[in-house]
């Protein structure tokens, strides 16, 4: 994703880099915990059609607690399409 191509290290893994649940991995209290240690600076979320993995969305098939926590801490900063790609940006940060 983009903190590969950024060079930089990524303290979210597989949680945001694969479909979370392709693996039978996906832990959303871990995923939830990792994003309460390292808060992103942005979001980039996407209504990408994941049903062929047998989910819908992030924040409501998989991860409702993750987004449930992210959700009042972010606001929109820009918006592609219809709400297709959405980047949030946390509240309170100077960027």
């Amino acid at each position: 994703g983009l903190t590969f191509f950024a060079g930089l290290e990524d303290p979210y893994k597989d949680y945001v880099t694969a479909a979370p649940t392709l693996h039978g991995r996906f832990d959303d209290d871990e995923f939830l915990e990792k994003v309460k240690a390292e808060p992103p600076d942005y979001i980039v979320k996407s209504r990408l059609d994941v049903s062929e993995y047998g989910q819908t969305a992030f924040g409501e098939s998989y991860s409702q607690k993750t987004w449930a926590y992210l959700q009042p801490r972010y606001e929109e900063f820009k918006v592609w399409g219809p709400k297709y790609i959405v980047i949030l940006k946390r509240k309170g940060s100077l960027n």
